[in-house]
C-alpha cells in the first residue's frame, strides 16, 4: 500500500522521514493517511506523530501526521488533571476471553447477549453477559471486521474490509449469528471501520481510509444499494478518522481524526474544521447534543493520550483535561458527568481505563489491564448500567479479554479464573437468510400437577452474580426458602412477573396484604411469552396482528409478536375445530392454553440464542432427533433445567439410568420462573428488604 503524499515536502523533511524509518507498504488495498496531513501553523521542526498501525495483524501502515512539537502551553493552564488523592476505583472484573482474536468492536443488545468483531474474519458471541464466548464466524484472511452493531439479539450488522481487494464491506445476520449474508460492497477502494444505528432505519458507517467516506442509510440498509456514500471532508488537508464516532437518536453525528467533522442529518452532509487537539484526535463520543468528548494519542515519538470536552455541542472545546500513559481509543459516558476513557498500546503492553464523575474535567485511574482496550458498550441492568470494555494483546499469544461491572446498580460480576471460549464450526453458506419461523407447536394434552424438578448431575457454568438493592416484593404462597423462591423473587423485583391480589377464594390476606403467586398453577402460552420476551429485553413495537386469537391491544399481543416475529414461536393453522379461518388465514396461538415443558425448552433456548450442537441422549423420554431434543440438550448444557430420576411409576430405568424430562407435561409457574431465571438472570440474588 503506497502512502499518499498530499503536500510537497521539503528535502529536509523527506530526509527526516527517511531517518525515522517511515516507508511505503505495497498492497492492493486503499490508501491510509500516513504523512499527508501536515501542520502548516506554528514554527519549529515537524515530527511524525503516529496514532496506530492498521491492521494490527498482517501488513500494516501507520495512521499519523506531521505536526510541530506540542508545547505545554497548548494544553490547559493546569494540565495535570488526573486525581491523585482517593481515586475512585470501580469493581471491574475479568469476565471472559477470546483466544486467537483481535477484537476491534463489541455490541450488547441485551445484558446477556453480545457480539464482538475481530480481525482475520472473526465474529464472536456471548449469551451469558460476556463470560463465555463462541466464535460464530471464522473466515480468516483477507477479511478484517472492525465494526459490529446488534439492533436486537438476532439482527446484527458487521463492517470491515477485504485486505486483498481493498473493498469496504458489510454483512448481516438475522438469526443471531448462525448464518450470515453475503458481502455488501460499500466502497471498492475504502476500508470501512465501524457501523452504528440511531434506530432501525438510520445507520452510519465511516471509513478509516482516505478520502474518507461516510455511508448512511435511511431504510435500515438491508442491501448495498440502500447505503449512500458521501465524502466527509474533501479538503486536501483531510486525512483519517478515529475508529469511534458518535451517532445520536436525533441523527447528530460527529467524527474526528486529522479534522473534526459533524453532521446534523445522520451523515448526509458534513461540516469540517481542524482537529480539536493540536496533534490529532481519535475517539469521539457525545451523550447528547451538547456534551461531548474527543480523545486521541500517539505511540510514536511519545506514548501518551489525551481527552478534550465540550459542553456546547462542539462549538468550543477545552484543552487537554487529561494526559494518559497510552492513546485513548474509546470514550464511553453514561450521563453528561459519568464516563470512562479507555485505550492502550499493543507494542508497549500498556492499557486500561480512566474514570470521571464531573464530565471529564478531572479523571482518576480505574483499572490497569496491560492490554490495548478498543471498545466499550453498556446496557441497563438492575437499576444501574452494565458496562463492558474489550481489549487485545499479542503476549504471550493473540487473544482478547472482556472486562465488566455494573455501575449504580446491584450486579457484581464474579471473576472467572479461567475464562473459556467455544469454537464452533462456521456455516459454509454465505447466502442471506432471514429468520425462519419454527415448526408448528404440537398440541399439549392436560396433565396432572408436576413435582418439583430434582437436579441431576449437570456441569455448572460460571456466570456473573446478579444482586440488587433490597426489594420488598413478597408473595404469601412463596415464602423465603421455598423451592422457587429465589427465582420468583428475582423476576418479580426486576418487574418481569407479578402475582394476584390477596382476598380471593382460598387466598386470605395476611397482615402485610402480600399478593399470591400460585407457583403450582400451570403457565399459559401467553404468560410464558410475556415472561420470556421481557427477560430477553425485547421491547420493539408490534403494529401487526400475527394470530387470529391475539388481536391488537390484547394482553399478550406485543409479547407474543416479539417472539413470533423473531421466529421463536409459532401457532396452529386455522380451520380446526373452533378455529375458523379469517380473511387473512392467520394461524391461532391459543394464548390461554397451557405450555408444556418441551415447548418452554424450545422457546427459552431460542430466545437465549443457545446454539450448542447436541451430542448424545440426556433423557430417557427425549430421543435423539425428537421434536424437543436439541432444545432440552441446550438447556441442560447451560445448567438451566434438569429432569426426574428414573424408576418412578411409568418411568422405568434404562441401561444407563437416564432421568426423564416429561416434555409433554404442563409446566408450572414456579418451574417456569426457575427456567427463565436461570437462563437470563443466572445466580440472581436480591435481598428481601424486610
Amino acid at each position: 500500500m503506497k502512502v499518499k503524499v498530499g503536500l510537497l515536502l521539503s528535502l529536509l523533511a523527506i530526509f527526516a522521514l527517511i531517518i525515522s524509518g517511515i516507508s511505503s507498504v505495497a498492497t492492493a488495498g486503499p490508501k491510509l493517511s500516513g504523512i499527508d496531513a501536515t501542520d502548516q501553523s506554528g514554527t519549529g521542526p515537524l515530527v511524525h506523530y503516529v496514532s496506530e498501525r492498521v491492521p494490527v495483524r498482517g501488513e500494516s501502515v501507520e495512521r499519523g501526521a506531521l505536526r510541530h512539537v506540542v508545547q505545554a502551553s497548548s494544553l490547559d493552564a493546569s494540565p495535570a488533571r488526573v486525581q491523585a488523592a482517593n481515586p475512585v476505583s470501580n469493581s471491574w472484573q475479568l469476565l471472559g476471553s477470546m483466544p486467537g482474536a483481535t477484537v476491534k468492536d463489541i455490541s450488547f443488545p441485551t445484558p446477556l447477549i453480545g457480539y464482538a468483531a475481530a480481525e482475520l474474519g472473526q465474529v464472536w458471541k456471548t449469551t451469558d453477559g460476556g463470560v463465555h464466548w463462541t466464535r460464530v464466524m471464522n473466515l480468516g484472511f483477507p477479511y478484517y471486521w472492525y465494526g459490529v452493531h446488534a439492533l436486537d439479539s438476532n439482527t446484527v450488522a458487521i463492517t470491515g474490509f477485504n485486505n486483498q481487494t481493498g473493498e469496504g464491506i458489510l454483512r448481516w445476520s438475522t438469526d443471531g449469528g448462525t448464518v450470515w449474508g453475503s458481502d455488501q460492497l460499500l466502497n471498492p477502494h475504502g476500508w470501512t471501520f465501524r457501523v452504528r444505528f440511531a434506530d432501525v432505519l438510520h445507520g452510519l458507517a465511516i471509513e478509516g481510509t482516505e478520502p474518507e467516506k461516510a455511508h448512511y442509510t435511511t431504510d435500515g440498509g438491508p442491501t448495498a444499494s440502500d447505503w449512500i456514500s458521501v465524502t466527509i471532508d474533501p479538503n486536501p488537508q483531510s486525512g483519517w478518522f478515529g475508529s469511534q464516532f458518535s451517532l445520536l437518536p436525533d441523527l447528530k453525528a460527529d467524527t474526528s481524526g486529522i479534522t473534526y467533522c459533524d453532521s446534523a442529518n445522520g451523515g448526509a452532509n458534513w461540516n469540517c474544521g481542524p482537529s480539536v487537539d493540536s496533534v490529532f484526535d481519535g475517539a469521539t463520543f457525545f451523550v447528547n447534543d451538547q456534551a461531548g468528548w474527543v480523545g486521541g494519542g500517539s505511540i510514536s515519538p511519545t506514548i501518551e493520550g489525551w481527552v478534550h470536552r465540550t459542553t456546547d455541542g462542539g462549538a468550543t472545546w477545552s484543552g487537554r483535561t487529561i494526559t494518559t500513559p497510552w492513546p485513548v481509543r474509546e470514550i464511553s459516558f453514561l450521563t453528561d458527568q459519568i464516563g470512562w476513557a479507555v485505550g492502550g498500546d499493543l507494542y508497549a503492553n500498556v492499557g486500561g481505563m480512566y474514570f470521571t464523575t464531573d464530565g471529564g474535567q478531572t479523571w482518576s485511574p480505574d483499572l490497569e489491564t496491560g492490554i490495548e482496550m478498543t471498545s466499550c458498550d453498556t446496557q441497563p441492568l438492575n437499576g444501574g448500567q452494565q458496562v463492558w470494555c474489550v481489549g487485545f494483546t499479542s503476549s504471550p499469544s493473540w487473544s482478547s479479554s472482556v472486562y465488566g461491572f455494573n455501575y449504580g446498580g446491584a450486579t457484581t460480576p464474579t471473576a472467572v479464573t479461567t475464562p473459556s471460549a467455544t469454537v464452533t464450526a462456521v456455516p459454509t453458506s454465505t447466502a442471506a437468510v432471514s429468520a425462519t419461523p419454527v415448526s408448528t407447536d404440537t398440541p399439549v394434552s392436560t396433565a396432572t400437577s408436576i413435582a418439583t424438578d430434582t437436579a441431576t448431575s449437570i456441569p455448572s457454568t460460571p456466570t456473573p452474580l446478579i444482586t440488587a438493592t433490597p426489594c420488598a416484593i413478597q408473595f404469601t404462597d412463596v415464602p423465603a426458602g421455598s423451592t422457587f423462591y429465589a427465582n420468583i423473587h428475582c423476576l418479580a423485583c426486576l418487574g418481569i412477573i407479578n402475582g394476584y391480589p390477596c382476598g380471593g377464594a382460598g387466598e386470605p390476606c395476611d397482615p402485610t396484604n402480600d399478593p399470591y403467586f400460585r407457583p403450582g398453577n400451570s403457565v399459559s402460552r401467553g404468560q410464558l411469552s410475556k415472561i420470556i420476551s421481557n427477560s430477553a429485553g425485547f421491547s420493539d413495537a408490534q403494529p401487526d396482528q400475527l394470530f387470529e386469537d391475539v388481536p391488537l391491544g390484547s394482553t399478550f399481543h406485543d409479547f407474543i409478536g416479539r417472539l413470533a416475529s423473531r421466529g421463536y414461536i409459532s401457532g396452529y393453522p386455522c380451520g380446526g375445530a373452533g378455529e375458523p379461518c379469517g380473511p387473512a388465514n392467520l394461524p391461532y396461538f391459543r394464548p390461554n392454553s397451557n405450555a408444556s415443558r418441551g415447548q418452554i425448552s424450545k422457546i427459552d433456548s431460542n430466545a437465549a440464542n443457545y446454539l450448542d450442537d447436541p451430542v448424545g441422549q440426556q433423557f430417557e423420554d427425549v430421543q435423539i432427533g425428537s421434536t424437543y431434543y436439541t432444545y432440552t440438550y441446550r438447556l441442560v448444557t447451560h445448567s438451566v433445567m434438569s429432569g426426574y430420576p428414573c424408576g418412578g411409576t411409568g418411568e422405568p430405568c434404562g441401561p444407563t439410568n437416564l432421568p426423564y424430562f416429561r416434555p409433554n407435561s404442563n409446566a408450572s409457574r414456579g418451574q417456569t420462573s426457575k427456567i427463565v431465571g436461570n437462563t437470563f438472570f443466572p445466580l440472581c440474588s436480591i435481598p428481601t428488604g424486610r
